[in-house]
């Protein structure tokens, strides 16, 4: 099994969407990795061990730098376990940025486009959104021109259907 370190959170992860899970012998994950047909590239790479790519008790690995001096096999994950990966790594975690995340995910996990599924899931979490300090922009107030005549400009503005209140209004 690919070693996960001291993250905690993602050596929990390891149990609830890795390779073995309580009930879960591995068997679906080995299985979800070779149908895959977004890592069927790498899996190639794993069967020639080229790469950094092999396979280690029937599960694909790359053996990488995953920071400047720690070189581990890393887990590639297929894509219907990545969404575990996400939920876990970003809010379990206490909803980390964008950069935190992929930080802690590729110390033990890859896949083809990881950086930008980690990208949109955080960016796309309704949680961050409320919390952010960054808010969009107002448009500016737009100052009238004066008009010379009476209906020279008109605007309509349209509203219905109103449902009837109390007292049969429109209102």
């Amino acid at each position: 099994m690919v070693d996960l370190g001291d993250d905690r959170d993602l050596v929990e992860l390891a149990g609830e969407v890795g390779p073995v899970s309580e009930g879960n012998d591995g068997e679906e994950f080995r299985k979800a990795v070779k149908e895959d047909e977004s890592l069927r590239e790498w899996r190639e790479l794993g069967d020639k061990q080229e790469r950094g790519f092999s396979w280690k008790g029937g599960t694909l690995v790359k053996s990488m730098y995953v920071t400047w001096d720690e070189f581990r096999d890393v887990l590639v994950v297929p894509k219907e376990w990545r969404g575990g990966v996400l939920t876990i790594a970003h809010e379990k975690t206490g909803h980390l940025g964008v950069d935190k995340v992929l930080a802690m995910v590729s110390k033990h996990f890859l896949w083809p486009g990881m950086q930008r599924d980690i990208s949109a899931h955080c960016r796309g979490c309704v949680i961050c959104q409320r919390k952010s300090k960054y808010k969009p922009k107002r448009a500016p107030v737009v100052e009238r021109p004066v008009l010379s005549e009476p209906f020279e400009d008109v605007a309509v503005d349209i509203v219905g259907p109103l449902e009837k209140g109390k007292g049969g209004c429109l209102c």
